[in-house]
């Protein structure tokens, strides 16, 4: 005798997962549940998502949710005496599965449709950040054993959170697990953006996560690290003919250096956005526009740029350095430079401070050359108001945090200023006209673009 109770089992259509019902020993129906799946995170043999995909926790929650309108429709049938037919069932089984669908979107349903929210509207490396998100949360809820939904973002989950990161792998750290305060800060930011949005769409009337805590204060303590105006000579005029690929990495770090701009503008850059001696573009992390008068210390730009035809080195096939190939060049550049003396740099880990240490050329990184700009810069005195429109930080404070003032910059200046404002030499002009950097070619070895006088190019 057939049984009476309908058999349940789902199958994989490209993305798409279909729901086939058997009833009475026979195929009753087949219907597209809207849910979807890479073709790489399904069991093919079990037909069903792989326990090891970080989304299998959801996936399956859908699933049975699915599995149970069937057998809850073919109770009721059950109940009044009534034998559906294959038309009938599939009608009516499309109409509860599309009524579930639409009545609460998910969590991780909600934060796909905002993924490709961001996708459309921010660049693509904020778009990959985002994505990490759902990555990271979906480990959460399968190590933590603790099932997202829109209700459930409590105190309760800011604290399982807090400890999963606490857990979390960290390779940087030798002392064991754990993501820096700046790495959870950032992860919580970014999921308070997502459900700020959800609040907004009408997904969910929870606004608990505004307590949330994404502060980074006192994230870093002595974290940065720059080029003192020694090694950046040294790396500028070292002899790297022999090795073409490191010589363009070395002279991209230097035009980041000399404009002070960030690597997601400088691997963008276009030369027609050059005119009249000034870059000017739309900076993609704040999309505010952004000029760079090439001119005096920003005038090296334009030595680099010559040396190549007028654009920044690029491959044959005209697609920029990737950033991660980049970072791990420059470390060699430095290494062949010299740039190698012990570093430490500190990290808060929780409530601890974690110290990295090792060789100097192994922390220099794109960003490295925006610090180095604008710690030299400062040193030299330019206003941080006037610096501020070099680089495009909001408010000084945060500028400030690219800042590494060398240690014996107090005993240099007090030394210098020793006799009072009276005794104070004339301010020698740092800006130098670009007749005068012309004059003073790069190539001569003698000044270089925004370079002050012999006797101050000294390592601090």
């Amino acid at each position: 005798m057939a049984s009476i109770i309908p058999s349940v089992s789902f199958r994989l259509r490209e993305e798409s997962i279909y729901l086939h019902v058997r009833y009475k020993g026979e195929r009753y129906c087949r219907l597209a549940t809207r849910l979807t799946i890479k073709p790489e995170n399904w069991n093919s043999k079990k037909h069903y998502p792989k326990t090891a995909w970080g989304g299998y926790s959801q996936a399956r929650k859908d699933l049975d949710r699915v599995a149970d309108l069937v057998q809850d429709y073919f109770a009721a049938c059950r109940n009044r005496n009534h034998d559906p037919s294959k038309e009938e069932a599939a009608t009516e089984l499309r109409k509860l599965i599309d009524g579930e669908s639409n009545s609460e979107l998910t969590f991780f349903g909600a934060l796909d449709e905002f993924l490709a929210f961001k996708g459309a509207a921010t660049r693509a490396n904020t778009h990959r950040s985002y994505n990490s998100l759902k990555t990271i949360l979906a480990k959460f809820e399968d190590v933590m054993k603790y099932d997202l939904t829109f209700d459930r973002i409590s105190r309760e989950f800011e604290g399982k959170l807090q400890q999963f990161f606490s857990q979390s792998a960290n390779s940087r750290f030798k002392e064991g697990p754990g993501l820096a305060t700046k790495t959870r800060a950032k992860r919580v930011g970014q999921l308070k953006v997502f459900m700020s949005w959800a609040l907004e769409m009408g997904y969910h009337q929870n606004e608990t996560f505004r307590k949330f805590d994404s502060s980074r204060k006192d994230d870093r303590i002595d974290d940065i690290v720059v080029l003192t105006e020694g090694e950046l000579g040294a790396l500028r005029d070292h002899d790297l003919k022999n090795n073409r690929k490191l010589e363009k990495v070395r002279d991209i770090f230097l035009f980041m250096v000399y404009t002070a701009q960030r690597w997601s503008d400088v691997e963008v850059f276009d030369p027609r956005d050059i005119k009249d001696g000034v870059w000017a573009f739309v900076a993609g992390k704040t999309n505010k526009p952004t000029r760079v008068p090439l001119a005096g210390w920003c005038a090296g730009a334009l030595t680099i740029l010559s040396k190549y035809g007028g654009d920044l080195p690029r491959p044959k096939n005209k697609n920029f350095i990737s950033q991660q190939k980049f970072n791990l060049y420059i470390k060699e550049v430095c290494y062949e430079v010299g740039i190698t003396q012990p570093e430490k740099i500190h990290r808060l880990k929780g409530r601890t401070v974690i110290t990295i240490e090792g060789p100097k050329n192994t922390f220099i990184t794109s960003h490295c050359a925006r610090r180095t700009a604008i710690t030299i810069l400062a040193t030299w005195g330019i206003p941080l108001t006037v610096l501020q429109q070099l680089t495009g930080h909001s408010d000084v404070e945060t500028l400030m945090r690219y800042v590494r003032t060398p240690p014996d910059a107090l005993e240099k200046w007090l030394t210098a200023n020793a006799g009072g404002p009276q005794a104070k030499p004339e301010p020698r002009n740092r800006w130098d006209s670009p007749q005068t950097i012309a004059q003073a070619h790069f190539a001569s070895g003698e000044v270089r673009p925004g370079e002050p006088p012999a006797e101050d190019f000294a390592e601090t």
